[in-house]
């Protein structure tokens, strides 16, 4: 498995290419909205649009990155589909901006075993993917310094000799 840091908001066509890249791994992906971020009407049409692939919703203490102490925030995990894909590419522009647009702040992606792909923790600029191998889109936000590998997951592979 290898690991990355998400050091820089990916956003446009490689934001776009990295979630197409990572629903290939997932089979659940969860969203974070909490109370103090109002929804925008854009924000509400990308829950509209991911409705029918609802499988799980509920107010919780924690999620993937992410443990209240004293709140909690409504966790929405949906099953990974190509509607979900297309709302996410549509509505979404990169992992960290989401709460100050009026969307839900946090998003994460499991596999069918639970092992956490993707989580963020979009107020604090935070992301962290988990592949099981390093492809062409992946490579590219590691030479764009947008990913760094993570040394102790196993990460065996260069980019360009470095």
């Amino acid at each position: 498995m290898h690991a990355f840091d998400i050091v820089k908001n990916v956003r446009g066509r490689a934001f776009a290419e990295l979630i197409n890249e990572l629903s290939k791994y997932s089979d659940v992906v969860g969203f974070v909205l909490r109370e103090q971020n109002e929804l925008s009407d854009e924000g509400s049409l990308f829950l509209e649009a991911i409705k029918a692939e609802i499988i799980n919703e509920a107010d919780s203490h924690s999620w993937p990155g992410t443990i209240l102490l004293l709140d909690t925030a409504r966790v929405v995990e949906c099953k990974m589909s190509a509607s979900v894909v297309d709302a996410i590419r549509r509505y979404w522009d990169g992992f960290f901006d989401g709460a100050g647009r009026g969307f839900p702040e946090d998003i994460f992606m499991k596999d069918k075993e639970g092992t956490l792909i993707l989580e963020t923790v979009g107020h604090e600029r935070y992301g962290l993917i988990r592949i099981p191998e390093i492809s062409l889109p992946i490579k590219t936000l590691m030479k764009g310094g947008y990913l760094k590998p993570m040394l102790s997951s196993g990460n065996t592979e260069t980019i360009g000799g470095e």
